[in-house]
């Protein structure tokens, strides 16, 4: 049986919308549009979890073409 993985993730509210995130050694940002009152400078929360489904779909098809020896050329996702 495979052990418990724990993974962590920071936000931390720098100004306003602006907002800073780390993961492992990663540093990134999320922003609100200006419409939404944000200075637009990256993706807001909601695209990201938008883009991590999209970004899930598209690995767990590269797992299993690597375990069905398929050679993909490419995948494209839109959610």
């Amino acid at each position: 049986m495979a052990g418990i993985k724990t993974i962590t993730a920071e936000a931390k509210l720098l100004e306003q919308f602006k907002i800073e995130g780390k993961v492992r050694d990663l540093v990134f940002y999320a922003d609100q549009p200006t419409q939404s009152g944000g200075t637009n400078i990256a993706p807001a929360p909601l695209e990201y979890m938008i883009f991590s489904l999209a970004a899930c779909i598209i690995t767990i098809a590269q797992v299993v073409a690597k375990q069905k020896r398929i050679n993909l050329r490419g995948i494209t996702v839109r959610v």
